[in-house]
């Protein structure tokens, strides 16, 4: 009976892993994010804006001085590219 028993609840953990690993890996699959060139469009206008801000805050830097930072940014990026 007691081998019966270990068997039973053996096969059960084994299901239930099964099925954590099942919906672990198609959460993975499913919730990627889409490559959408429209994305990466929207993320460099906020990034821009988001470290001018950060500039202006943090560092001390004037309008002036942020704008002259974010174009020599983009120069080096295309640079690199």
């Amino acid at each position: 009976m007691d081998m019966i028993k270990q068997n039973r609840n053996l096969i059960i953990t084994i299901i239930v892993l099964v099925i954590i690993n099942i919906v672990a890996l198609l959460l993975l699959w499913l919730g990627k994010p889409k490559n959408d060139f429209r994305r990466g469009l929207e993320r460099d206008s906020n990034d821009k804006v988001r470290i001018q801000k950060m500039l202006k805050e943090e560092l001390g830097f004037s309008t002036e001085q942020a704008k002259q930072f974010i174009t020599l940014r983009e120069e080096l990026k295309e640079k690199n590219n």
